[in-house]
């Protein structure tokens, strides 16, 4: 299954408003908190944007693990580690400074499918791929912002 086929699966309002759930118990961690109807409507105009790009080849799996985050000793707490990986190489990457454009099409690992659930999987990665705005145009604008800032202190990418 690719990340556009499990956008499709849960293409719909019920799901969304699950996804705009989970995003704000996210976002209340960080003490940032939106209303839901804002986060639905964000939710709709990601998936939009998302199913709308053009079939695009790649050479990337996308895979989900879940950890125990032993930080929080009063709790106990689990993240999830969404990364990517390229065909026959079990190195795992950051997905973080990846265009949106080459993951759509990028199957997921069935493995993690399996263990944790479609509605999982996809709320992790929509949240990874979020990190830096709601929309293609923001982060391709926030990420070269990064990239320029990294090169300001004599990091090279």
């Amino acid at each position: 299954m690719t990340f556009r086929e499990l956008l499709k699966m849960h293409d719909n309002p019920k799901d969304k408003e699950y996804f705009a759930f989970v995003f704000s118990q996210y976002l209340k961690k960080r003490t940032i908190k939106k209303n839901m109807q804002s986060a639905i409507k964000q939710t709709d105009g990601l998936f939009e944007e998302l199913l709308d790009f053009e079939k695009t080849p790649t050479h990337w799996t996308i895979g989900v693990e879940r950890y125990l985050d032993d930080l929080e000793e009063e709790t106990i707490q689990y993240i999830y580690d969404v990364y990517i990986m390229e065909e026959n190489d079990p190195v795992h990457y950051a997905m973080d400074l990846i265009d949106w454009k080459e993951l759509i099409d990028a199957p997921i690992v069935e493995e993690s499918i399996l263990k944790y659930g479609t509605e999982r999987i996809l709320v992790e990665i929509l949240w990874e791929i979020t990190f830096d705005g709601f929309d293609y145009q923001t982060v391709c604008k926030n990420q070269k912002k990064l990239l320029e800032s990294l090169k300001n202190v004599n990091l090279i990418f």
